[in-house]
């Protein structure tokens, strides 16, 4: 098993510049459950994990494919459950805090502040 203090394997060819300009859609796999989907002007994000753990205990073994920052415009973030494989708090960090954020019904009090624009459950 690995140890997370391993380092990562890395992405040969990370996706630099995930956005299309014109665009009916791009569904682009991440990692893990992470998911960028662009839908003409709209771009929502699911499940995203950015950092070296899945949760509070696998430790990710490829690097995300691609780094948050080259997500310059987000709308939407979509959690689909509570667990920490999916609902990472370091990664919502890393996001641009334009975006609405909406997780499950009953998620709300599990949501710290964040500074998104809106939050949705």
């Amino acid at each position: 098993m690995s140890q997370i203090s391993e380092p990562t394997l890395p992405i040969e060819n990370k996706i630099a510049s995930p956005l299309r300009p014109d665009v009916g859609l791009s569904v682009l796999w991440v990692g893990h459950a992470t998911v960028l989907i662009q839908i003409h002007d709209k771009v929502i994000l699911t499940d995203p994990v950015f950092t070296k753990t899945i949760g509070l205990v696998a430790k990710r073994l490829m690097d995300p494919g691609l780094d948050p920052d080259v997500i310059t415009r987000l709308d939407a973030i979509l959690i689909s459950h509570i667990h920490l494989d999916h609902f990472a708090y370091g990664s919502l960090d890393m996001l641009p805090r334009s975006a609405s954020l909406y997780v499950p019904s009953g998620g709300i009090p599990y949501t710290p502040e964040f500074g998104f624009s809106e939050l949705h459950a």
